[in-house]
């Protein structure tokens, strides 16, 4: 999958560096298929949905700033993206095979990542400590190198990337639990449904169970819709 990291990185450099508006404009450009395009997908769009969320956990161990260079700073939240939240992706391959596609500072970028790796934690994230660690999922977590806000709706916004003016202004009409709602949703994940070609439904489920991935059937009866376990695309 070392393609599609290569391309989700070129992405997110040329759209940081504004030489397109859209990041599926450079995705497409790639040339990727099947897989790796999906994966590409995933990650270039993983890190904009996440961006100041990873900045914040990266800045935690960057001390001074992120890195001024857009390639090095682009590659530091594919890789924190990958560790956090793409959970069926070894730490060593989101690690290390984002780390080769840094052309300078490739030390300093490993020994960020691996700070990063490090304070994963294979259980649930203490619900009495919302703001130094990270839900990750029902058995994982992650440590954080600086607290989020004390103030609830500046930490909704930094939690789920968004402007904090708009969740000041939705506060009134929404309420702390409708905002909470409104930020939640915009971060999830957009489904992600799977057809089987070439072979039934429920041999598709058992071989993808097999290889980590967790699914159930959709309504479509060739359809199965990713649930969670390691992703469909670095499988």
């Amino acid at each position: 999958m070392t393609g599609a990291r290569a391309a989700a990185l070129a992405a997110l450099v040329q759209l940081e560096k504004g030489h397109v508006e859209r990041l599926r404009e450079a995705l497409d450009a790639a040339g990727l298929e099947g897989r790796d395009q999906a994966f590409a997908y995933e990650l270039a769009h993983g890190v904009l949905r996440r961006e100041r969320l990873l900045d914040h956990v990266l800045l935690g161990f960057a001390h001074r700033s992120l890195p001024k260079d857009p390639l090095l700073r682009c590659a530091l939240r594919l890789g924190a993206y990958q560790l956090l939240f793409t959970g069926g992706v070894p730490p060593h391959a989101a690690g290390h095979e984002t780390v080769e596609l840094v052309r300078n500072n490739k030390g300093f970028a490993n020994a960020v990542l691996r700070r990063v790796a490090e304070r994963l934690q294979p259980r649930a994230a203490d619900p009495g400590r919302p703001g130094d660690e990270l839900p990750l999922g029902p058995a994982r977590s992650f440590l954080l190198p600086a607290p989020l806000p004390a103030n609830e709706v500046e930490r909704l916004a930094l939690l789920h990337s968004l402007p904090f003016f708009l969740l000041q202004r939705w506060l009134p009409d929404l309420g702390l639990d409708g905002l909470r709602q409104v930020a939640e949703a915009a971060s999830a994940v957009p489904g992600v449904f799977l057809r089987a070609v070439g072979v039934d439904r429920e041999t598709l489920c058992d071989e993808l169970a097999a290889a980590g991935v967790a699914s159930e059937p959709a309504e479509h009866p060739l359809l199965l819709r990713w649930t969670g376990g390691r992703s469909p695309f670095a499988a």
